[in-house]
């Protein structure tokens, strides 16, 4: 069952080690890979919903929330992920921001891992809202073995370089 709405988001943390034993610990998250991209440690994880300790308000999708902590310099938000229903989708959000004059960002591209469509739109704090569609969809009952992969693996398979300053967290 695909769902529309936020997909995941990215949380800049000291210690990515330590962030994922609290919501594994915690709430049942699982690490789906790790990737290591210009010195930072970036790891996806899912909830694995039949180990979470969370009193859901909604039934949740095996593809929802997926977390991503990337290892910087202190906390903050890199950016939100909305799940769109269409490549056609992502691009009309951000030609509305683009009208609304937001225009920084990143995209249209193609990510490799997730294998999904997605535009990156720069808030004026310096974070990200992502329209995102298409994400490789795992279902609860196959088994998954998260693992490391290299960073031309995980970024991008196409689009526009990124901006020079995409990772940089400007909220510490």
């Amino acid at each position: 069952m695909k769902h529309q709405g936020l997909d995941h988001f990215a949380i800049a943390v000291p210690d990515t080690e330590e962030a994922l034993k609290i919501w594994r610990d915690l709430f049942g998250f699982e690490v789906l890979y790790s990737e290591d991209v210009n010195e930072d440690t970036v790891r996806l994880t899912h909830l694995d919903l039949g180990n979470t300790h969370l009193q859901l308000v909604q039934p949740l999708t095996p593809d929802h929330p997926l977390q991503a902590w990337l290892a910087k310099n202190g906390p903050g938000l890199h950016h939100l992920s909305w799940d769109v229903g269409s490549v056609n989708d992502v691009g009309l959000g951000a030609l509305q921001m683009a009208d609304k004059g937001f225009t920084a960002g990143w995209g249209l591209g193609r990510h490799v891992l997730g294998s999904n469509y997605f535009h990156y739109v720069r808030d004026p704090w310096g974070s990200y809202c992502e329209y995102s569609a298409d994400i490789d969809y795992i279902p609860a009952d196959h088994d998954w073995e998260g693992g490391d992969r290299a960073a031309e693996d995980g970024f991008y398979l196409w689009g526009p370089v990124p901006p020079p300053d995409f990772v940089v967290n400007y909220e510490t």
